[in-house]
């Protein structure tokens, strides 16, 4: 049972962070570690033990995941598309590394943040909120998202919000769109598409700081 459970904890706490799981995996009980693993994609399955490093910059486990570590502690991640990889400068087909640099770390800490990026606790248990044991106000909190594109102009940026739990009707034929695009340009355009609100000044989308 407690192989089940790491595979369970582990596609949630590293893997569904940039995801909308599915009705179906809600929907299992907590006392049913076998059903609930029966509802991960195949591929989230057995995951090493020691992923993610903390040495870890981008990996790919499932899907291509991006961390950073950001000197106040925890890690900011993101689950993410081949325009926001070369947006970060990192190189789409290796794996890389964090920086030794804090300083340095940082800065790719905020640039992370500014694509989306979610900062996660250290020791943050995502199960505990797919499950339900946790308030609504964390729910929300976790489950927000915010998928972003950076035009390759330099003017603004489009963004779109939602709740991983509360939109997954809505936005399951379309947020898969961005994963076809194959630039900043063409993921704007399809956020633009979607829903998406364009913001001139880039600060004024918090949620990216």
């Amino acid at each position: 049972m407690y192989q089940n459970w790491r595979n369970v904890r582990y596609y949630l706490q590293h893997y569904a962070l940039g995801n909308i799981l599915p009705s179906s995996f809600r929907e299992v009980s907590t006392n049913d570690p076998l059903a609930a693993e029966s509802k991960l994609p195949q591929q989230s399955l057995t995951p090493p033990p020691d992923l993610p490093k903390r040495t870890d910059r981008l990996i790919f486990y499932g899907r291509p995941v991006v961390y950073g570590w950001p000197s106040t502690g925890g890690k900011i991640t993101k689950a993410v598309t081949a325009p926001e990889i070369l947006h970060l400068g990192l190189d789409r087909f290796q794996e890389s590394s964090r920086a030794e640099d804090p300083a340095e770390e940082d800065e790719f800490c905020r640039k992370l943040r500014n694509i989306g990026g979610k900062w996660v606790p250290d020791g943050f248990d995502h199960l505990s909120i797919i499950m339900g044991e946790a308030g609504e106000e964390e729910r929300e909190k976790v489950n927000t998202r915010i998928e972003t594109g950076w035009p390759s102009s330099g003017r603004g940026v489009w963004g779109l919000k939602f709740n991983a739990e509360k939109d997954e009707r809505k936005l399951t034929k379309k947020l898969p769109m961005l994963e076809l695009a194959m630039s900043m340009d063409e993921r704007c355009e399809v956020l633009e598409k979607i829903g998406g609100m364009f913001y001139e000044n880039p600060e004024d989308c918090e949620d990216l700081w």
